[in-house]
């Protein structure tokens, strides 16, 4: 677990495309020790929640 006001999850600028849509576009999110978010979409639901944390998973080594 991250130290006190470390973030222990920092995305910065991700996009996620589907072809020609866009699904997710230039987020940043830091979340730190001890935090709750939730992601949701427009409508309360959506593809968002799930196409974020998949995305930033994806993208490369953790740091």
């Amino acid at each position: 677990m991250g130290s006190a006001g470390a973030p222990v999850i920092e995305v910065s600028g991700l996009t996620k495309r589907y072809s020609d849509v866009v699904a997710v576009h230039d987020v940043d999110l830091s979340v730190r020790a001890g935090q709750i978010y939730a992601l949701l979409g427009l409508n309360g639901a959506g593809c968002w929640p799930s196409t974020t944390p998949t995305a930033w998973t994806r993208t490369g080594a953790a740091t």
